[in-house]
């Protein structure tokens, strides 16, 4: 298990990581996601021994290692840009932390085979590092890594440098091998997808802090603020009046915008809620559709597999994406006035 407690680093009178706490668990998959400067990258080097924190500690397996040097860690590291030795083939460069640690030359010889095999590149072991695509060198950073069978697992922003195709293919590949060795590992990421699909909890972090732990659809279906709303993904964040309550549900509503949520019972005159585009069910006009809202498309975006639609609805504009149905689907022009619906359970609080 590795906790970090109160973990924190200030560069004179900036304080660029402040009282961060987590513990992965065994075999899990952490990942650390935020906007560039928040702290991610401080953090993961921390962990790894190579920033010293003002502040807290670094525990692995019950041990505080706050104050060991990243050598004595056992702690295996794969950067962005792989940080290869040109001068060295794959199987020196996979073995050189072997070596470093004054390992027999039969071990050596062994444990990068098997790391090489681990990775699929058993025959790319006479190679150098010139020789090999983006994605193979990749895998020989990555082989490195595992080679000194570390207790823990940090990658940042791995995947930074390869093409989409690429990066999604390795994405697959680092998952499965990951759940195979059941190996903690904690991954920085500013890009919603990565952490989203291949993460068993995502800690998002902003301006030094951690504002959010939790599972990838804990955090979509139920952001705590409007930044881990806006940031994990698209949404709509509406300030709306509390009109008042129809049964179980309060009715919120402002300009020709009316919704109605099931919150729990408040003096608030106005609420923050959040709405996801792709809960808004979007319709030809005088659908029949009761509670319906008539709004106008004012932007038609198109990304293949589905297409967005600001709509204005009175004073409001509401995004509303809609999976690309096709020539025979509803594909409304913009300028076209249009039917919404918002299902109760699509709405949810914002604590900010």
């Amino acid at each position: 298990m590795i906790v970090l407690k109160s973990l924190t680093k200030r560069f004179g009178e900036v304080t660029a990581v402040r009282d961060v706490t987590l513990t992965v668990t065994p075999g899990e998959f952490v990942t650390l996601l935020g906007p560039s400067g928040c702290g991610k990258t401080t953090t993961l080097r921390m962990i790894a021994g190579f920033t010293a924190p003002t502040g807290g500690r670094v525990e692995m397996a019950g041990t505080d290692v706050t104050g060991r040097p990243p050598h004595r860690r056992e702690v295996g590291l794969v950067f962005q840009s792989y940080a290869l030795f040109p001068h060295m083939s794959v199987q020196d460069n996979v073995g050189f932390g072997l070596k470093m640690r004054k390992r027999p030359a039969e071990e050596v010889a062994r444990r990068v085979d098997e790391a090489l095999g681990l990775v699929k590149l058993a025959d790319f072991a006479d190679r150098y590092p010139s020789a090999l695509s983006g994605g193979q060198q990749q895998r020989v950073a990555l082989a490195r890594a595992l080679v000194i069978r570390p207790q823990l697992l940090l990658l940042d922003e791995p995947f930074g440098a390869l093409d989409k195709q690429l990066r999604d293919h390795m994405q697959i590949e680092l998952r499965t091998l990951q759940r195979q060795l059941a190996l903690p590992t904690i991954f920085v990421t500013h890009d919603q997808g990565e952490a989203l699909s291949m993460s068993d909890r995502v800690a998002i972090m902003n301006a030094g802090e951690v504002v959010q732990i939790g599972t990838p659809t804990e955090l979509y279906e139920r952001p705590r603020t409007a930044f881990v709303a806006t940031f994990l993904g698209r949404s709509n964040v509406l300030e709306l009046d509390v009109i008042g309550r129809e049964g179980p549900l309060t009715v919120l509503g402002r300009a020709g915008l009316r919704l109605h949520a099931t919150l729990p019972q408040s003096t608030a005159s106005t609420r923050r809620v959040m709405v996801r585009p792709e809960r808004v069910a979007m319709r030809p006009p005088d659908a029949g559709a009761p509670g319906a809202m008539t709004g106008t498309v004012r932007a038609a975006n198109y990304f293949g597999q589905s297409i967005d639609y600001p709509i204005e609805v009175g004073a409001e504009t509401v995004e509303a994406m809609s999976v690309n149905p096709g020539a025979g689907g509803f594909l409304p022009e913009i300028g076209a006035e249009v039917d919404l619906e918002i299902a109760s359970d699509a709405v949810w609080p914002l604590d900010d």
